[in-house]
This record gives C-alpha cells, structure tokens and sequence, in this order.
C-alpha cells in the first residue's frame, strides 16, 4: 500500500513538473516566435532625414505606427521645412515695406545749378561773346581765336548746333565756353509764355550735353532780355536754374556788317574803361564779323586786356528788371 502511495505522488510531482514546463518554456518560446515576427515583418511607414551638421537639429529617428500617430494628433503644430521660392517670399513683405517707406519720402528736387554770380565786372579783361551760332564760320572764328589765344563764350541756337556739330565739339575742346540762345529766335514762338523761354533753352542745353559732354547753364534770350522778359520770366528760368546774360558792348556788326563795327566796340570799351568795367561784347557768328575780328583783338591786346568766359561765378548783366 505504501509503495502504490509512492508511485502516485511521483506521478503527480511529474504532471505537475510538465505542466510548469509548458507554462514556462513553451510560453516563453512562443512570444518569442511572436517577436522575431514583428521585428521581420517591413514598418510601415518608415521616414529618413539626412543630417546637415549645420543645420539646427538632430537626425529625426525612423518612425513607428505608434509614433505616426502622435504625430498625425500633432500635425496642425509641425509645420513643413520652406523651400528657397518660401525663403524668397518671406522676404518680400520687408521688400514691400521697404519700397512703401521709399515712396513715403518726399520726392527730392532736380538739382539747379547754385546761384553764385557774385563776383562784379572790374578791371581789364574782356569777355567776348558769339551769338546765332554754330555756322560755317565757327571753325574760321576758332582759327582766329587761338592764333591771338582768346577765349570766348558762343550763346548758340539748337538747330545749329545740330547742323554743325563738329565745330561745337572743336569749341568745347579748345576751352571756349558753350551757351543757349533758345531754338525759334522769334519773338512770338519764344516769348510766348514762361514755359517756352524754358524749354527752349533746356533743349539748347541737352544738345551740348549730347554733342561734347559738357554741362553749362548760361543763356542769352533772343534780342536781350528787354522789353520781352517779364518778372515772371525771369522768374522761371532762374527756377530752372539758368544764368541769363545780356551785353554793355554792342559792336552793332548784325547792322553794318562791315569794319565800322570795330570802331563801335573801341569806343564803347573805351567809355568803360574809364569806370573800370570790364566790358561784354556782343558780336554775331557770320562772314562779316570774322573778317574783321582780329583788328578787334588786337585793339583788346594793345590795351592790356586779357580774356575770359562767361561763367556762373560772375555777376550777370541783365536789362530786364523782372
């Protein structure tokens, strides 16, 4: 009877020993099994990013159904990296900003030349000067002029000076000074109201600037500024910034048109000279007048004048009172 009690509980320790077994080893192979599955079975959604070191954060992790949906729940909060079109329209509200500022500003005024006639006309020099000009005796006027090593100022009409571009290029070059004597040279066309006394000259002045380059603001109204140049004329070109000149010495060579001219200027010099004025000669760009220039030099020389151009430095002489 002991010894079948003994089988029995051997028995029993057995069962109990394989059912432990079961619950343990078996269980425990299976989750593996389970695992190793997961682990083969392709994610997925798997996501890489490649690290820049100089960018400002870390290489982001494969990611996992479980993180995918975090991220999802987080989706209104992430937002995509921006492209360089991104970068670039990210700056165009401070470009926009930037030109409203711009246009904000006050629009600044053409520059005008600066009024710095000052200095009075005293003592012996001689300032010659060439109206109606260029022509086809310029070039002949310029000979003249460097053979007694004389400079001058040509108030000349566009159109001529379009007609004879060489010959203002040639004066420029040689150190005379350019000037504007309008366009028309008629009364009623250039006289016609303050825009016209103008533009006339403005046109005159671009072609110079076209022609040599050069930048001068002097002009001379057609037949001098009296009786024609009112206030308010004067008034605009001034505003434009033009330097206007008449004359104290009128050689009166448009009218005799031959040597009495000459006689003309020795005496009107002459007169000024004793008020120590340096005198203004007015004299025209034709035939006449170059064929007897150099007696008119001469007379200048022997006297002990030296010459020079009209410039913005000097006081101008003007008979418009406007």
């Amino acid at each position: 009877m002991k010894n079948k009690t003994k089988i029995a509980l051997v028995i029993m320790l057995i069962a109990c020993a394989y059912v432990i077994f079961q619950m343990t080893v078996l269980g425990d192979s299976s989750k593996v099994q389970v695992k190793s599955n997961l682990t083969e079975a392709p994610s997925p959604t798997v996501t890489t990013s490649t690290y820049n070191p100089g960018d400002a954060m870390e290489p982001s992790e494969p990611s996992t159904p479980q993180k995918d949906s975090e991220k999802n729940k987080e989706g209104s909060k992430v937002q995509p990296p921006r492209s360089k079109e991104d970068n670039s329209d990210k700056k165009k509200p401070t470009d926009k900003s930037d030109q409203q500022k711009e246009s904000d500003k006050p629009k600044q005024p053409e520059m005008k030349q600066p009024n710095k006639a000052t200095n009075p006309l005293v003592g012996k020099i001689a300032y010659i000067t060439f109206d109606d000009g260029a022509s086809p005796h310029t070039m002949g006027l310029l000979d003249v002029l460097k053979e007694y090593d004389v400079e001058a100022t040509f108030f000349m009409l566009e159109p001529n000076m379009r007609r004879y571009p060489e010959a203002v290029k040639r004066l420029v070059k040689e150190g005379h000074m350019p000037a504007m004597h309008g366009v028309s040279h008629q009364v009623k066309k250039y006289y016609a109201s303050r825009t016209s006394v103008v533009s006339e000259m403005s046109a005159g002045q671009k072609t110079i600037q076209k022609l040599t380059g050069a930048e001068t603001w002097l002009i001379r109204t057609p037949y001098g500024s009296a009786p024609y140049m009112t206030k308010d004329y004067m008034k605009a070109v001034k505003d434009a910034g033009f330097t206007l000149w008449d004359w104290n010495v009128d050689s009166l060579d448009w009218k005799y048109r031959d040597a009495r001219y000459v006689d003309t200027v020795k005496k009107e010099v002459l007169g000024l000279e004793k008020k120590n004025i340096s005198p203004v000669i007015l004299m025209h760009d034709r035939k006449e007048t170059l064929k007897y220039l150099p007696q008119v030099l001469k007379f200048l020389k022997d006297r002990g004048y030296q010459f020079k151009t009209l410039d913005e430095t000097l006081k101008p002489i003007q008979f418009s009172k406007g």
